[in-house]
């Protein structure tokens, strides 16, 4: 029994699309798989839909983001996914369901198409299957299918498209592993590799540890978290036969924290593996102090160790999910002290272009933090220092004229039937491509004085006890109130 409280959906026998489905068909992965949500007529089935967001979720599949949901996924969804509530039944005005926006494509899928088709130029930097932009380590891309697909995946231009017939990739792939003994770690990656037939994934894996100076294999899944079923004894029996190898999971908000996911990741615990979380930095989903600290501190307390907080990619039609690199360092800053240290993640972002993984996470170090002071104005470009020491300019928004923002704006309002649930952040430039201001970018944070120097209370937002002088950090100094 888990002392953790987990998330629960909606009950699946509740849910139109569902309500005639027997508990072992709910139950079976390959039920789940073969019933994914790609359609529109599915989807009005399990939330509720007006015209107009039917019209434009409809084009946005058709058009610019083919949707595929499972239905354990899609039962996390509220039957009212526009007008959420908290555990307490308060509204959340200025948020939609965390699940929905990851999942259902919405009208910036097709407003907002500018960004990169390729942003760590996995093009000009693979051999095969492999993607290589550090010197002992490389990315072997074994797949492109994934159960459910993100809104928000780097990888956009692959959603929807069949694995093809990737043998001559894996090949070459092997080849460049054997020859290169500079590598000694190999990440698997896709799509998603829990999704390969096991055969397949079981050939894959033996061939690369067979390698001799291939110390360890890292694999990337969100299966955990979009249908835990799927994780079956048998594909634990499988991965077993690699230890050790690092397991990496993708959960961005703490409602993705279910019984079903922590039986799936308990199963992996119990054989051995050392489980990750990479958190993808999102706008409406995760840009939040407690929403980044609760779900941080209840994977860490179920064992997995939140990993990184990754800053959104400039993928093209995924711009609508970037944060300002300044908000979320706000955020991360005072998770320090507040949450356990082992669940505090490495905030980063990826270059353009393949230059690696810069650390963005506030330190205390004095001189550092001036640097980006929380009372400064947003700056649109950043000077980022690279792995190999090399000194970047890093733009992380992408760049739209007045009307068009405006355009979407007014669309994205009229679709989530409100004001002030969809704050774009882009830079606004003019019709010669100048800059002309940041939208939605700033966090203002008053001057200290008397302590009270945030835009919020982390400890009241975390439901700390309050004594005389806040929670206590030293039990000298409140020893009486615990004395008997």
């Amino acid at each position: 029994m888990s002392k953790v409280k987990l998330f629960k959906g909606r009950n699946f026998k509740n849910i139109e699309l569902y309500k005639d489905i027997s508990k072992d068909e709910w139950n079976d992965p390959n039920w789940q798989i073969s019933n994914s949500i790609t359609t529109l007529a599915q989807l009005e089935k399990v939330i509720s839909l007006n015209d107009f967001q039917k019209k434009c979720i409809d084009k946005a599949i058709m058009t610019s983001s083919p949707m595929r949901i499972t239905p354990y996924y899609a039962s996390l969804m509220p039957q009212d996914s526009f007008n959420i509530t908290d555990k307490t039944g308060n509204s959340i005005p200025d948020r939609v369901d965390p699940i929905f926006r990851q999942s259902v494509p919405t009208p910036a899928a097709y407003l907002f198409k500018v960004g990169l088709d390729d942003p760590m130029s996995e093009k000009d930097r693979s051999y095969g299957c492999v993607y290589q932009r550090y010197p002992n380590r490389v990315a072997f891309k074994v797949t492109k299918t994934c159960y459910t697909y993100c809104n928000h995946c780097q990888r956009k231009k692959d959603i929807g498209k069949t694995t093809s017939e990737m043998a001559p990739d894996y090949e070459k792939g092997i080849e460049y592993l054997s020859k290169n003994t500079n590598i000694n770690e190999v990440i698997l990656t896709g799509g998603d590799p829990l999704t390969l037939p096991l055969d397949i994934l079981d050939n894959i894996l033996d061939r690369i540890y067979s390698i001799p100076h291939v110390k360890i294999i890292r694999l990337g899944t969100r299966v955990p978290v979009v249908l835990p079923q799927a994780v079956t004894d048998e594909i634990v029996d499988v991965l077993k036969k690699y230890r050790p190898m690092f397991i990496s999971i993708h959960c961005n908000h703490q409602n993705e924290i279910t019984d079903e996911f922590r039986i799936a990741i308990d199963k992996l615990k119990n054989a051995g593996f050392t489980i990750f979380n990479q958190m993808v930095a999102l706008n409406g989903v995760n840009d939040d102090f407690k929403v980044l600290a609760t779900t941080f501190s209840k994977l860490y307390w179920l064992g997995v160790k939140p990993y990184y907080l990754l800053q959104c990619h400039k993928t093209a039609r995924v711009g609508e999910y970037i944060v300002p690199i300044q908000k979320m360092r706000i955020l991360t800053n005072y998770l320090r002290g507040h949450i356990s240290g082992p669940a505090i993640p490495n905030y980063v972002v990826n270059m353009d272009g393949g230059g690696g993984k810069v650390l963005l996470t506030p330190s205390g170090y004095a001189q550092e933090r001036f640097a980006f002071e929380d009372s400064k104005s947003y700056l649109p470009i950043h000077i980022m220092r690279t792995w190999d020491d090399t000194f970047v300019k890093y733009q992380e928004l992408l760049d739209m004229t007045e009307e068009r923002y405006n355009d979407l704006v007014d669309t994205m309002d009229e679709f989530y039937g409100t004001k002030g649930k969809f704050k774009l952040c882009v830079n606004i430039i003019d019709r010669h491509g100048d800059y002309v201001r940041s939208t939605n970018v700033n966090v203002k944070i008053p001057l200290i004085k008397d302590k009270q120097y945030l835009h919020f209370n982390p400890n009241e937002i975390l439901g700390y006890s309050e004594g005389p002088y806040g929670p206590v950090t030293n039990p000298q100094e409140a020893h009486e109130d615990f004395e008997p």
